[in-house]
């Protein structure tokens, strides 16, 4: 019945009839057919004439621009949902002779809303197996230099607001990263490389919202993982960070600290640790802050001529509050095993402690810094010693130290309680 009454209402009827007669109309036909015949003959361009035409493009413009030689194994590409893949993607260094990176495959995805926001859109952007070779020269120049340096000598560009980009699904899969330094004689790998960052725009309605960032690799053979969330093109670039790591050869990476920045000498040690660092750009101040656990295996330190000052079979620390930009550091338990502190006096009041002790004067004008506040609520020894030498060569032996200081602190607080034990001369003594 309700069917009924509706074809026989006689708009519904006038309806019909125009549908029927545009269904016969031979314009209409005509453009129907048109618009199906550019859809086709879009589509052949985009998927069998376009591939090549990029391909040849992206290895003659990419060879200009990096002064190597790019080659690409094939090219897809999809017109109507604007993906583009990569295949085989090699650049070469310079000689051609080596390899400089190689990707197994790049898929870039655009989105067709970039027409309407007037800005790069991208929904998909993916590296698949990137491998990348770096290397320093004994001459101190890396086999990038002569990028950085063409792009350095370019004129700056007038100052203009940043421009604006959309990227959604950013992947790097199982990249792998080979660093040989001739200076050094070492050469670094970082394998095993995964990067995820599901969205990252700075488009004005889009600045507020979190990222959510990974980025997991070995580092030569020690785990590193690093998540957490961040607004980096906030005001505020609020981010809290998340970082795990395990058994890092110190030493292999702080050969690349210059000795003015580090006075003292770490010869061996591996750091283990799992941290939480949440910052937000404030004023006056910005608020940088670490939460955590942190832990030392077999480390030593050292003056720059090799004299000893502390050695360490195995520490830990928990880290409650420290902000370090506040010259705050509240540790909760830290657990010292096996270590060694040994202080030698030199001639003229001097001792293998100044390197720790010796500090860069305040630039003129700065105001001073706030004092240090450290607070430990618990410090443990366990099987540690002390090794006192004067300048006139006689020495003092602590052996077996063992015990507990609880709530020391550099500022003024309630009294702490001391409890340790030690062996000296043959005898214990007790504290």
């Amino acid at each position: 019945m309700r069917v009924r009454r509706l074809l026989e209402d006689p708009r519904a009827a006038r309806a019909v009839a125009h549908a029927r007669a545009l269904s016969q109309s031979h314009r209409v036909r005509r453009g129907l057919l048109i618009a199906a015949a550019l859809l086709v003959l879009f589509g052949l361009l985009g998927f069998f004439a376009a591939p090549p035409i990029l391909r040849g493009q992206i290895e003659k413009r990419a060879s200009a621009a990096l002064s190597r030689p790019v080659t690409l194994g094939a090219v897809h590409f999809n017109p109507f949902t604007l993906r583009l893949q990569l295949d085989r993607l090699h650049i070469g260094e310079r000689d051609g002779k080596a390899a400089f990176v190689d990707v197994d495959e790049a898929v870039i995805n655009a989105s067709w809303t970039s027409l309407f926001r007037m800005a790069p859109v991208l929904d998909a952007l993916r590296l698949d197996h990137p491998q990348i070779h770096l290397a320093r020269g004994a001459d101190g120049r890396f086999n990038f230099s002569d990028l950085i340096d063409r792009y350095a000598a370019k004129p700056g560009a007038p100052p203009s607001p940043p421009a604006r980009f959309a990227l959604a699904n950013i992947q790097v899969h199982n990249g792998d990263l080979r660093f040989d330094d001739q200076p050094t004689r070492a050469s670094h790998r970082v394998d095993q490389l995964e990067v995820g960052i599901p969205f990252l725009a700075n488009l004005p309605s889009d600045t507020d919202i979190y990222v959510q960032p990974l980025l997991a690799m070995r580092v030569d053979g020690s785990p590193l993982r690093i998540d957490g969330q961040t607004k980096p093109f906030a005001d505020s670039r609020e981010s809290t960070m998340h970082f795990q790591f395990d058994q890092l050869d110190l030493p292999r990476y702080l050969a690349y600290v210059p000795p003015a920045a580090l006075p003292v000498a770490i010869p061996k040690g591996r750091l283990s640790g799992v941290l939480d660092l949440h910052f937000v750009q404030s004023q006056p101040t910005a608020q940088l802050q670490l939460t955590g656990h942190l832990q030392l295996d077999d480390f030593a330190l050292a003056t720059r001529q090799g004299a000893p000052i502390l050695s360490l079979g195995h520490s830990g620390a928990q880290l409650l509050d420290v902000q370090p930009l506040l010259s705050r550091y509240h540790l909760g338990t830290v657990l010292l095993d096996h270590a060694a502190l040994s202080y030698r006096q030199y001639a003229a009041g001097h001792s293998n402690f100044d390197a720790l002790t010796a500090g860069n004067a305040a630039p003129a004008g700065k105001p001073a810094a706030p004092p240090t506040d450290l607070r430990i609520d618990g410090l443990f020894l366990t099987d540690s010693a002390m090794h006192y030498t004067n300048a006139t060569q006689q020495t003092l032996e602590l052996a077996r130290v063992r015990g507990a200081l609880h709530g020391l602190s550099l500022l003024k607080a309630s009294a702490g309680t001391l409890n340790l034990a030690a062996a000296l001369g043959g005898g214990d003594i007790t504290a």
